[in-house]
């Protein structure tokens, strides 16, 4: 006997069981005799079959299926995806020390230093403060001299943005 799973549309799953005298389709046993030389048995595209072969008499076909399930969009978080980029570009921003002081103006400039001489301030903090030629966007020094003075990220980055176009 020759059998041969046929797709179509759907879900259903088949479960086949072979056997030299019985053929168990999910778990409904027939007579081989019955059944004649040519068996064809639907199973659905988008579910599958399961088969268990127990004799060489009868040989199983599975016709694969051609179901290509839907495609799916990843879902986009656009605004980490903003933040990223945003990330990216502010890694390449970088500024000398007398654009940055320029930008920011002597009032500004010197509560920064206030800060970086005060006796609280870490030995780290003052010296960068004191003896930094280049300034990168991207740092906790930036950030905390940022928050010190009561900016923004978008400020901090507006600064740098037009210390960035200063030239001596």
């Amino acid at each position: 006997m020759h059998i041969s799973l046929q797709p179509v549309p759907g879900h259903l799953t088949i479960n086949l069981r072979v056997e030299a005298d019985t053929i168990s389709i999910n778990g409904t046993v027939h007579d081989v005799a019955d059944l004649g030389d040519d068996l064809m048995i639907e199973y659905g595209e988008e579910a599958g079959v399961a088969t268990c072969l127990m004799t060489q008499a009868h040989t199983v076909a599975v016709i694969p299926s051609t179901f290509q399930p839907a495609y799916i969009a990843p879902v986009i978080d656009v605004e980490a995806e903003a933040q990223a980029a945003l990330q990216m570009l502010r890694s390449g921003w970088s500024v000398d020390r007398w654009q940055i002081k320029t930008v920011l103006g002597k009032d500004r400039w010197d509560a920064i230093k206030a800060f970086g001489a005060s006796p609280d301030a870490p030995w780290g903090l003052q010296t960068v403060i004191a003896d930094a030629v280049t300034i990168p966007r991207v740092s906790q020094t930036v950030d905390l001299l940022g928050y010190i003075l009561g900016m923004t990220d978008d400020d901090v980055d507006g600064l740098f943005m037009q210390a960035m176009t200063l030239h001596a």
